[in-house]
């Protein structure tokens, strides 16, 4: 009897128990549904990180991080599930499928502005490219053209240094340096040159020196009979002087009556700067002998030094100057027909 009652017992409990373990099941099974769909995001993060560390191998110039923002919505959606799942709520194909949407929306923005961005970049570097061949170019024509000049300055200075020489032999006998002192008349800055050193030079050798070199002091310039010797530049060195300092007018190199000086360039070893004095170290060659203006047609160096200037009868004339000291040599000529003429 006993056995009966306890079996009966058992039964009904069995009977009561079981229809609560048939409830828990649809939950256990939407719980782990739910956990797949989780998985999915999961894995399509993970993807996303494979891509971009795909992209990234070998030498692609574009380089890509993982995105950020696409990362975010990930970790994002994530967090969501899980808390959804936690909280026994509803994680099924209908979320997952909003939770992708979402995501893959963002990774087209950023696709798109990849491309817009490797666009650029391509832009930029053809840009960079054509500037960098546009300038390679303008050098390379620089350089041509300075190499053509060169060439034609050479050539330019071996035919002059030919005619010079020849000049020099056929007018042996008859060569000579007139120097042009400051005219006392003029009273130019309180200045006289008394004595200088005259030096002929044939490319760059000292050929023959006057060492002590006086000027007339009773007259505006002094005259130097220069020897049968080959030079292409006369150098001139201010060494005594009266006032406070040196200075000259002009400086004339004859060849026979030819002035081979007249319009050459200059090298002045300093120049006195004084509010009044503009004038430059060609001044020395510009055929005014004779300046009676302050800043006009003269070279003064410094106070109370030693100076140089080296005329180079090589370098190119400036025929302006040359064009201008016709002009006033003419003029003059005729002032003296004008003058030799009788008056009524």
């Amino acid at each position: 009897m006993n056995r009966k009652r306890i079996s009966v017992l058992v039964l009904l409990l069995t009977t009561a128990i079981s229809p609560c373990s048939a409830c828990d099941e649809p939950a256990k099974q939407e719980t782990t549904t739910a956990n797949r769909f989780l998985e999915s995001l999961k894995r399509g993060k993970q993807a996303h990180l494979r891509v971009a560390e795909k992209i990234n191998t070998g030498d692609n110039p574009m380089k890509l991080d993982p995105d950020k923002l696409v990362l975010r919505e990930y970790d994002e959606a994530i967090a969501s599930a899980e808390k959804i799942i936690a909280a026994g709520g509803i994680y099924a194909q209908k979320e997952v499928a909003a939770d992708q949407k979402r995501i893959d929306e963002v990774a087209k923005r950023v696709r798109e502005n990849y491309a817009n961005a490797a666009k650029t970049q391509i832009a930029d570097a053809r840009r960079k490219a054509s500037e960098t061949y546009e300038r390679a170019v303008a050098e390379a024509m620089k350089k041509r053209a300075a190499t053509l000049s060169d060439s034609n300055a050479t050539y330019r200075r071996s035919v002059a240094q030919s005619n010079l020489t020849l000049r020099l032999k056929r007018n042996a006998g008859k060569l000579g340096i007139v120097i042009w002192n400051l005219p006392a008349k003029a009273k130019l800055h309180d200045r006289s040159t008394v004595a200088v050193k005259i030096e002929l030079l044939q490319q760059d050798r000292v050929v023959w020196t006057n060492k002590l070199a006086r000027l007339n002091r009773r007259a505006d310039n002094s005259l130097f009979r220069l020897p049968n010797v080959l030079f292409d530049k006369v150098r001139i060195e201010t060494t005594r002087w009266t006032g406070s300092g040196s200075g000259l007018a002009e400086v004339e190199v004859y060849v026979g009556t030819e002035n081979l000086a007249l319009g050459r360039p200059c090298e002045v070893s300093s120049i006195e700067t004084l509010p009044t004095h503009l004038d430059d170290r060609d001044a020395l060659t510009d055929g005014m002998a004779q300046p009676t203006v302050e800043g006009e047609g003269y070279w003064i160096p410094e106070e109370k030094t030693r100076a140089t200037v080296t005329i180079d009868l090589l370098g190119e004339p400036n025929q302006e100057i040359i064009d201008a000291a016709q002009a006033r040599a003419a003029e003059a000529q005729a002032a003296k027909i004008r003058a030799a003429i009788p008056t009524r």
